[in-house]
């Protein structure tokens, strides 16, 4: 292989390459899943989030699956708002939004 082509580029960022080479092996997104889990379980409480887990994110925002339609409007009717702000507070603007559905 020769080196002819890479005389005229520029040194890049190891973060740079790390984050173009975690994002193309699929990588950067099972990080940031755990770390949605992790901040999830701190903000809901051990009950809450062993009846429920993160699903789908998409554009900031964060899908909820609830086990059982009860939990489900406790949820949504009250605890909403007081959620959202506990995962901006441990995750930033990322998570613009959360959406409770009934899944497993």
């Amino acid at each position: 292989m020769s080196l002819e082509g890479h005389r005229n580029r520029r040194p890049e960022r190891l973060g740079d390459v790390l984050r173009e080479l975690f994002a193309v092996r699929g990588l950067n997104r099972v990080t940031v899943g755990r770390s949605l889990e992790r901040a999830w379980a701190e903000v809901a409480g051990a009950e809450v989030a062993s009846r429920t887990r993160v699903g789908r994110v998409r554009h900031g925002v964060v899908e909820i699956l609830v086990s059982d339609s009860s939990l489900l409007h406790e949820l949504v009717a009250f605890r909403r708002k007081e959620l959202l702000e506990g995962m901006q507070k441990r995750l930033g603007a990322r998570v613009r939004e959360l959406r409770f559905r009934l899944g497993q």
